[in-house]
């Protein structure tokens, strides 16, 4: 079988947002959501998933929403932000299961990286504690847990555990590097139409 083509990166608009929300609807079905307290997933998908949420990033940072798709449809997202001071968090990591374990969620954050103007010199994630296909990969990827805290969301309390990694640790994949053109033809054609251009 050959090896699949690199993805392409570029930054979502509102027309991804129901892409966004099957692929992380699914990543959220498929994980180990039976050790969460009743009524977790509503209260997710309401407080994090929605058109408002995902505008509101964008608003915040015309960078915080990078889509990887292929010739046929949007195969993962992530949802960004940036901090002053150093840090650069991850809110949301998601890729399809057909094309996960290639670097494309690797590849995301180092898009993101890229795109910032300041060096983040950490980056920090949360991971629900009973996700453990979500902890396990990024403790592969150097990451170091911190101590667990609860959320409480309109009284689904759900246990969380945050990571963070420090950027001395080499965190780009060789397959941003491969994408690299890509990825730089698609922000050359976002900056012509914010000009006006065609």
């Amino acid at each position: 079988m050959d090896k699949p083509a690199p993805p392409r990166i570029r930054v979502a608009t509102d027309r991804d947002f129901d892409d966004l929300r099957r692929i992380g609807y699914a990543g959220l079905t498929y994980r180990n959501i039976r050790s969460q307290p009743r009524g977790y997933l509503e209260a997710i998908k309401e407080r994090f998933w929605s058109d408002e949420v995902f505008a509101e990033a964008l608003v915040l940072d015309e960078n915080a929403l990078l889509v990887a798709e292929d010739e046929r449809r949007v195969i993962a997202f992530g949802e960004f932000a940036s901090y002053n001071h150093g840090e650069a968090y991850i809110h949301k990591l998601y890729v399809t299961r057909e094309r996960q374990r290639q670097r494309i969620g690797s590849s995301l954050v180092g898009a993101y990286l890229d795109r910032q103007e300041f060096l983040a010199k950490w980056l920090r994630t949360e991971v629900v504690k009973g996700d453990k296909a979500a902890r396990q990969f990024w403790e592969k990827r150097g990451y170091k847990a911190g101590k667990p805290f609860e959320w409480d969301l309109d009284g689904v309390v759900v246990g969380v555990v945050p990571y963070n990694l420090h950027r001395r640790v080499k965190f780009k994949s060789s397959l941003s590097r491969e994408i690299s053109s890509a990825t730089a033809a698609t922000r050359a054609e976002e900056e012509a139409r914010a000009n006006g251009g065609s």
